[in-house]
């Protein structure tokens, strides 16, 4: 039972499974899950700090993007992006590195997180004027990290006869 519950939290085998991996106790999935979340934490982190200590948050100096008059309210967006992805960053690192039994819900998370940020950068606005690295790095990360999620979840157990 997940979270030590007393009966199940949901019905059906599948949906219990998914509820087991992603409040287990002890991580039991692939520890290809981890080193997965580990490099996720990192190229999540590095940015993040590139956007909030660069003095242009990257915006210009690698962006190549021209600020024009509203050139502080950027900077300030860029920084604030990367005060989050530096906090979401360093959470993938704990959760890779030392509180693994969160790995299938992180992963659950990064999947959502990328999903939409697919839809919106490659779905509703289909030709911006500027793509940066981002744009095709969640189109890659997205089923790659839909493939991790599945190894860290709990294998299936077949009950004893």
């Amino acid at each position: 039972m997940a979270g030590g519950a007393h009966r199940a939290l949901f019905a059906g085998a599948a949906v219990n499974a998914l509820a087991q991996g992603l409040w287990a106790e002890h991580y039991t999935g692939h520890p290809w899950s981890l080193v997965f979340l580990g490099f996720v934490g990192v190229i999540t982190l590095v940015p993040g700090l590139i956007h909030h200590f660069f003095r242009d948050g990257g915006a210009e100096s690698i962006g190549g993007l021209n600020l024009g008059a509203q050139r502080e309210l950027v900077i300030g967006v860029f920084g604030w992006l990367g005060a989050t992805q530096i906090s979401w960053g360093l959470l993938i690192l704990a959760v890779a590195g030392h509180y693994q039994m969160l790995a299938p819900l992180v992963l659950l998370l990064l999947i959502g997180e990328r999903s939409l940020l697919v839809a919106r950068w490659w779905l509703v606005r289909r030709k911006p004027a500027h793509r940066p690295p981002e744009h095709y790095v969640s189109v890659v990360m997205l089923p790659v990290a839909i493939g991790f999620f599945a190894l860290a979840l709990p294998a299936a157990q077949t009950p004893a006869v």
